[in-house]
């Protein structure tokens, strides 16, 4: 076994062609190493925590109460290397050149390939780095904020108490004498 250690994709196709002009045709795997993971990680959660902030002032914009209510948050990383993201298939159709030189189809050989199947970017908030031209170490990071807004009692209206005044006319006489006036 021979163990080489590169940095850049293009150095690959030296090393093959180095490795064809000695006889040796079969590359096993390709190993990739990233060596600054937390500072990866980091900057995903701080993107993270920016996009729940905005989310809050938006939320708080629309007059929803996010101040004073019980949240929940639950984080997830991952990291995806190429070599689990390969995906095989068969052709639809293929080519026999025995049945064209035959004239009859007995049975045709089917080629099967790989390619990259990189992490699709639905569920994602924030995607970095979107282009991807060849195969490459993909880091996710789910942040989830729960919030409980918890609702406000409605008020009772207190019923309209309806107040009516009553007025009694009274004739005082110079003698003294009172005597009640009709009110209509």
């Amino acid at each position: 076994n021979i163990h080489i250690h590169f940095t850049s994709a293009s150095q690959l196709d030296m090393i093959i062609t180095a490795a064809a002009i000695n006889e040796i045709y079969d590359l096993i795997k390709v190993d990739y190493y990233v060596q600054n993971q937390d500072a990866i990680y980091d900057s995903l959660r701080k993107k993270a925590s920016d996009l729940i902030k905005k989310r809050i002032a938006q939320y708080t914009d629309l007059g929803v109460a996010m101040e004073g209510q019980w949240r929940l948050a639950a984080d997830q990383t991952g990291v995806f290397f190429p070599l689990d993201r390969y995906t095989t298939y068969t052709a639809r159709g293929g080519v026999s050149l025995e049945a064209a030189k035959k004239k009859t189809i007995t049975e045709v050989k089917k080629p099967t390939t790989a390619f990259y199947n990189k992490i699709p970017y639905t569920g994602y908030d924030i995607v970095i780095n979107p282009e991807i031209v060849e195969p490459a170490v993909q880091y996710t990071y789910n942040l989830q904020v729960r919030f409980t807004i918890e609702k406000k009692p409605e008020k009772k209206e207190e019923p309209v108490k309806q107040v009516t005044t009553e007025y009694r006319y009274i004739l005082v006489t110079p003698e003294g004498n009172t005597k009640e006036l009709p009110t209509k």
